[in-house]
Order: C-alpha cells, then structure tokens, then sequence
C-alpha cells in the first residue's frame, strides 16, 4: 500500500521547457528534480551512473520499496540493477532514452525511465514513479525535455575545472586574501555552487599518509559529489557543500548524506559539520565553527549546531584554565553529595539539560515527580540558586559542560 498521494498533472511539452530550462540559472540537478516532481505530480529520482543517489523528491517514504531504500541507503542494491539491465535495458542501445516500463520488476510502480548522458559518457539515471496511473500523450516528450535538461546540468558540473575551483575555496578561506580577491573568488563559486552551504572539516594531523589520502579523495570530489568543492588547509580536508535547503537546520536527508559522506571522506577519523549558512562572505566563521565541531568527541559526523557548549570548551584559549569559567557551586555541590551520599549534582544537570522539563527528569532519573521537586528545592535552599533566573541557568549549563573537558 503506497503512502504516496497521486497528485498527478497533465503535462504539456511546452510548459516543460519553460520549467525545466528556467532551472538551469542553477547548476545544480537538485533543482531539476524537485521540479520536475511538481511538474508531473509523481515521485522522481536521480542516480549518478553507479545508481549512488544523487536528488529525489518528496525526500520522504512513499511506500515504494525502491524509492524507499534509496532514500534511506543511497544506493540501489546490485541485484536490483541487475535485474532492471537484463529485463529492461539490454534491449536498448549502448544509451537509452525516456521509456515508459509496467511489467516485471517494475509492475507494482510503473514508471519512466531515462539516462542522462552527453556525447560518450553517462552521467546517471532518472525515474518518475507513475505507481497505477496511465502514460499520457505528452508524458514522456515532457520527460525528453527534462533529461535534456539534466544532461546540461550534469555535464556543466563534469566539466568544472577542479583545481581551479580549489584555489577560489584557499582564496575565501585565507584571511590574508584582499578583498577585492575574496569577492572574486565569491563570484566564481555562487556561479557554480549555489546556497544554501555547509562546510565539513576532516582534521588530518601530521602524519603524510593522511594528508596523502586527503588529496587522493578531495582530487575525487567532482565525480562523487555534487555541489561540492574540496581543499587541503590548515592540517585539515575541507568540503564546501551547496545546494541545501533549510538555513535554519538540515533536513533528514543531508543529514544521511552528510554521514555517508563523513565515512567515504575519512573512514576512520573525525569530522566537523557548520551551521548552514547562505552568503559565502561568513565562510571563515563557519569554517571555525566545523573545526571546533570536529574536535568533540561523539558520532561522526559532529554538528557544531548541536555541541555548541562542547565547542566553547576547545574555543577557550590553552592558556586559559577552564575552571575560571566553572562556577564554584558544582564543586560545592559534588562535595555535598560525597558527604551526605545524595545525588543532587546529577538531579541538577539531568533536569538542566532537559529544559527543565520535570516529568522528562524525574522519568529519566527514575524517581516520583515529588522526589524530584523535594531535591530541586533542597539544592536552591542549600546553595542559594535561583533556577528560574536565566543567567543562572546558563552559566551552571556552561559549567557542566566545561567539567566534563576539563
């Protein structure tokens, strides 16, 4: 049973070409896709030429199995690409155009088919999903008009001057470039790679066979990832990405990719994420942002907009003692506890970092709702704290946090 809702659009040829070709201000098949989704009122997906996912849309399961497990793993397994070869595509010419498919593998989901190729190379695969409704006159001359669409997108991106593209990034992210050569270099990437952007940071240390892999991988960038641009700086692999779609958060998808991409990266280190952000002139900032990310410990990849506290800890000048910024009250409490075998240091921080949510605390800690107000009452009277101020809230939240990185 599908979850998807068919909302599906009677097309015309000519409208296509005004959406499809209207999207080719960006450079980027994300777009494409999400339009084209709009455009015929189905699910659509896109594969690079190794069926690794590249863009579908709605970014959601819809109750197909093939959608649903390229959404959640990114890529087709090879059986499947194997059975779709030799039942449908074998019969083709070394490329193949948009052709509708109902039966075997595909008789539960119809759909369209496509490769979008240019000249002698394949760039990937495009599917819309039809589920039971019936192929219309022009559906498949609108499908035409969006893989020609793709085929300008993806071979516009095969065709980036790579290395040219890193001395822009070293430009943007070198706080001793002018300003009129970070404008440049800001001009020439927007062109290229559009908003919204996150950074990812991928700390290499001393060693040269670390440095020698991060330039083996970051050479291999353009051809497995899109909207990406990578550089070697500071000790550190750094990959600016593009074309996301919140600036307030990353939805659920990029937040998969961004963890696949983390293990294809540096299978085996750290790595830092920045806030999205939308304007390449506060690149440096969000660099600093995934660098100090990448120093925290936890599952990789580390978001700097979830271990900002954490983050502040690595911030913090080495010559600069950590205690100065811990409130003297921690300690008093720990040294209550230790004497009078109570637990309010753990009660405290349990109920701080669940936004003094009493049932969530007292559920986690295990204890009646009136345990928990008995001891918060008891740590306000013993050591003069006032947990409704706010400031004192945030300064006790600070000093848990540098505790555990001091």
């Amino acid at each position: 049973m599908t979850k998807w809702k068919e909302t599906r659009n009677h097309v015309r040829e000519i409208d296509a070409y005004k959406l499809f070709f209207n999207e080719l201000i960006y450079s980027s098949p994300v777009h494409l896709v999400k339009a084209a989704a709009q455009f015929f009122g189905m699910p659509v997906l896109l594969t690079d030429e190794e069926y690794q996912l590249i863009s579908l849309y709605p970014e959601e399961k819809i109750g197909n199995d093939i959608y649903d497990a390229l959404l959640e793993n990114g890529v087709l397994p090879t059986p499947l690409i194997q059975e779709y070869q030799e039942e449908y595509l074998n019969a083709s010419d070394r490329v193949y155009d948009p052709f509708y498919a109902d039966t075997g593998a595909v008789a539960e989901c119809p759909r369209i088919f496509s490769e979008v190729y240019g000249g002698n190379r394949i760039y990937g695969h495009f599917a819309i999903m039809m589920f039971q409704n019936p192929l219309e006159a022009e559906d498949l001359a609108c499908a035409v008009v969006f893989q020609k669409a793709l085929q300008i997108v993806m071979a516009r991106m095969a065709d980036r001057k790579p290395f040219e593209n890193d001395r822009l990034l070293l430009d943007l992210l070198d706080e001793t470039s002018s300003t009129s050569v970070k404008d440049f270099a800001r001009e020439k990437i927007e062109a290229v790679i559009h908003p919204i952007y996150a950074l990812l940071v991928f700390p290499l240390g001393e060693g040269a066979s670390s440095h020698a892999f991060a330039a083996m991988q970051k050479n291999r960038l353009p051809s497995r990832f899109y909207d990406a641009i990578g550089v070697i700086f500071d000790d550190a692999l750094i990959v600016l990405f593009g074309s996301l779609h919140d600036p307030g958060g990353f939805t659920s998808q990029e937040i998969t990719f961004f963890a696949k991409a983390a293990g294809t990266l540096s299978p085996a280190g750290r790595c830092g994420v920045s806030r999205p952000f939308s304007s390449l002139a506060a690149i440096r900032d969000h660099y600093i942002e995934a660098k100090l990310a990448s120093d925290v410990e936890g599952e990789q990849p580390v978001y700097f907009s979830k271990h900002m506290m954490d983050s502040l800890a690595f911030a913090i000048r080495p010559d600069i003692p950590h205690s100065i910024f811990i409130s003297p009250v921690l300690g008093e409490i720990q040294a209550w506890d230790k004497k009078n075998h109570t637990d309010f240091l753990h009660t405290l921080k349990t109920y701080l970092f669940n936004l003094r949510d009493k049932d969530l605390t007292a559920s986690q800690l295990d204890i009646h709702r009136n345990s928990l107000f008995y001891r918060l009452g008891r740590i306000q009277e013993l050591f003069h704290l006032d947990l409704d101020d706010t400031e004192t809230v945030c300064q006790l939240m600070l000093g848990f946090t540098l505790s555990e990185h001091d």
